[in-house]
């Protein structure tokens, strides 16, 4: 389906899903031989937009009056590299 990289949190999250629609154990999906259904790819994709996005909020946001805005702006530019950087890792 697609070449979205899959964690583990995201496998529980797709069977806890499937569990929930009442497909019945999902061990399968748990033990990622189901990388590629699509409730799996749609969970790892949606992780990682929300990702991509908390990283733009954080690039977006900027120091409020009266806090230096250097160390303020370091750390928001610093919290969005560490997001995007979470988004490059799998456990693959």
């Amino acid at each position: 389906m697609s070449d979205v990289a899959v964690t583990q949190p995201d496998r529980d999250a797709a069977a806890a899903i499937y569990s929930l629609l009442g497909f019945g154990p999902c061990q399968h999906i748990i033990d990622g031989v189901e990388d590629d259904l699509g409730v799996v790819q749609i969970v790892a994709a949606h992780r990682l937009a929300a990702l991509e996005e908390a990283a733009r909020v954080a690039e977006a946001h900027r120091a409020p009056d009266g806090v230096p805005q250097i160390d303020y702006d370091a750390a928001c530019d610093d919290i969005a590299a560490a997001l995007r950087q979470s988004k490059e890792q799998s456990d693959d």
